[in-house]
């Protein structure tokens, strides 16, 4: 992080931490949704160390990388944001979304194997994330970590930018109609 300063690496920390929380919270669930979409069900009904064990089976990629991700997404979108607003001339809203589109099409390129090996592990009941990724590979080669990257591609990069469009102008619209600014929310 060249040129960074105190509130760069609070960020990014904080992205970090936000990154890991949703992970350990959400994952349980993510892990019952994709068994049940194919099919599967968790054997065990009565909650065990068993249970526990596979209702986080495949937490190791995303809780490791997840945090890191998301802080490298937001500063690509900060600067793609700033480049499109000092080089194009277009306004701050579609600044937003063309930002967002980019950084979001920029980061499949790593999220997408992350999300493969993670919904192999979840849908398996005896591989590890190292066994897993080697058992992918074998089978199907580089392209088995990329299965399904053109919807993905397209989720993330126009989802971001919709996503991000949609908070930026909600917010516009949100301050304008009650007068409240940024730095009245920040929590002391």
């Amino acid at each position: 992080m060249n040129n960074s300063n105190p509130q760069q690496i609070s960020s990014f920390l904080a992205g970090i931490l936000a990154g890991a929380s949703g992970i350990l919270v959400g994952h349980p669930l993510d892990t019952l949704k994709v068994r049940y979409q194919v099919g599967r069900q968790i054997d065990e009904v009565s909650i065990n160390r068993k249970y526990i064990r596979e209702l986080y089976r495949g937490i190791i990629p995303p809780l490791l990388t997840s945090g890191a991700i998301q802080s490298i997404n937001f500063s690509l979108y900060e600067r793609f944001k700033r480049f499109y607003n000092k080089n194009l001339n277009i306004n701050y809203l579609s600044s937003v979304f063309y930002a967002g589109t980019t950084s979001g099409a920029l980061i499949t390129i790593i999220t997408t194997p992350i999300a493969c090996v993670k919904l192999q592990q979840q849908i398996s009941t005896r591989k590890g994330m190292i066994e897993c990724s080697k058992q992918m590979y074998k089978e199907y080669g580089i392209k088995s970590f990329y299965r399904g990257y053109s919807t993905f591609f397209i989720m993330e990069s126009f989802g971001r930018g919709v996503y991000l469009w949609t908070y930026e102008s909600s917010k516009y619209q949100l301050t304008k109609l009650t007068n409240i600014s940024d730095s009245n929310l920040i929590i002391k």
